[in-house]
Order: structure tokens, then sequence, then C-alpha cells
């Protein structure tokens, strides 16, 4: 029992993956990036702003799996006639690994996600399990007080999620339109190690 996998067994490889590479882009629109999301290398790419309604992810998903990928976008907002924000993965098929994508707790974490700024995976590997929370962090964070203080709360929901995560390695990636620093919950926990930053790293 439990989520479908976005993808499992396929014909896309038959080698066992003990690592595999993990990529976050802000694609701004599926519609004009699916090509280029194609066309990366890693196996699991995590976007923000994808901007797309339902008919447009479904034609990308018709068109990806034949080529051994396929995609998992969440909610966007309708400004007007034009969807905004939306966070979402693409996988790369193999049957090393699979995706699932799992429920957000209900409350502050279920309303960002229903507002495009917050999705929630397990990934499963031979070797390890992990959870992956992909974020949109809200524009002009990096020099808006009112805007990063709108980002920070989306954060503390996060959180409120990750509390019942007790047991898998967390992962939390994505456009967070600011440094990880200047987010009260990620700061703290940096300056603890309870948190790495691997971007800071300079490595990948």
């Amino acid at each position: 029992p439990g989520p479908d996998p976005i993808a499992g067994a396929s014909s896309a490889g038959t080698e066992r993956l003990d690592s595999i590479r993990i990529e976050t882009i802000n694609i701004t629109s599926l519609a004009r990036s699916a090509g280029m999301l194609q066309d990366r290398t890693a196996a699991v790419i995590c976007v923000q702003e994808h901007c797309a309604r339902p008919s447009t992810v479904n034609a990308t998903k018709a068109a990806f799996r034949p080529q051994g990928y396929d995609i998992d976008m969440g909610p966007v907002v309708m400004v007007g006639p034009q969807p905004t924000a939306g966070v979402g993965v693409t996988l790369r098929q193999h049957p090393s690994y699979k995706v699932l994508p799992l429920p957000l707790a209900t409350g502050r974490p279920q309303l960002y996600c229903n507002e495009g700024r917050l999705s929630k995976y397990r990934l499963v590997m031979p070797m390890c399990t992990f959870i992956i929370y992909n974020v949109y962090g809200f524009t002009h964070s990096h020099t808006d007080a009112l805007q990063r203080e709108k980002t920070a709360k989306l954060f503390d929901a996060l959180y409120e999620d990750r509390r019942i995560e007790l047991d898998p390695p967390v992962v939390i990636l994505g456009d967070f339109n600011c440094m990880p620093q200047d987010i009260p919950a990620i700061a703290d926990d940096l300056a603890s190690g309870a948190l790495i930053d691997i971007a800071g790293l300079g490595t990948e």
C-alpha cells in the first residue's frame, strides 16, 4: 500500500545504481523548458515555477515517456488567465530507484502545496531512502524584507511537516529566492550542524 511511484522499472537501464545525480532548476515555464529538461543528464530534476496548466502537464508527460522520462507537477496559482508558481519533478526512469510523491501535513504545509510553493517526495534506492522537499520561495526575498518574511513562514510550514519525518534523511532544495542563511529555521540548523549546505561546499 502507498503512493504510486512516479516511475519504476523500465528498459531505460538495467545496471544497478548506488548513487544518482539530483538537480534543482527554476524553469519559469514547463511549456518553454521541456526540451531543456530532456537534455539534462541528472536522474532527478526538481523544478520550480513550472507555470503549467494540467493540459500542458499531460501533454508533456505523453511526450516524455517514450524518451524514458516521467514527470509529476504540482498545483499552480492562477493570476488572471496566467498560471504562476508550481513545483514538481522530472525523473529519468531506471529500475534501481523510484520516486514517490508524498502528501504534506494538513494545515499550513498543504496550503503552501496548493499555492505551488512546496512539494514532498520519497526517493528510494537500493542503499538508502530519503525525503526531498522542493521549495519555491517568494520573489525578491533576497532584497525585500516583507517577501523574505513570507518565505520564512513557508519554511516554518516545511518544518511543521518535517517533524513527522523522524527517520529518513531529508534534502531541502529549490529556488529559495534568498540565501539559506536568511531563513531563521535554516540558519539555526546550519549553525548547529543539523543541516549541511551542499551548494556551499562547492562540490557536486
